[in-house]
């Protein structure tokens, strides 16, 4: 989950939170495991620092593909 930037700190720990609570249900936790999907809650900073790193990785993977953007 993504809010705009400058979104209040209080709103996004909230948001967080709340998030944290949904994904701790049990017919949540099942539904995502059947999917196999991995839930890694980050809020703030660390989500902040996880993009950064996330866009500095896949930025050297298409330049090393050759990929052209048009």
């Amino acid at each position: 989950m993504l809010t705009p930037s400058g979104t209040p700190r209080a709103i996004v720990d909230k948001l967080a939170g709340e998030l944290g609570k949904v994904v701790d249900l049990p017919d949540v936790k099942e539904k995502l495991a059947g999917q196999s999907a991995i839930v890694q809650l980050r809020a703030g900073d660390e989500f902040a620092a996880f993009i950064a790193a996330e866009k500095t990785k896949w930025a050297a993977v298409v330049k090393a593909s050759g990929a052209k953007i048009d």
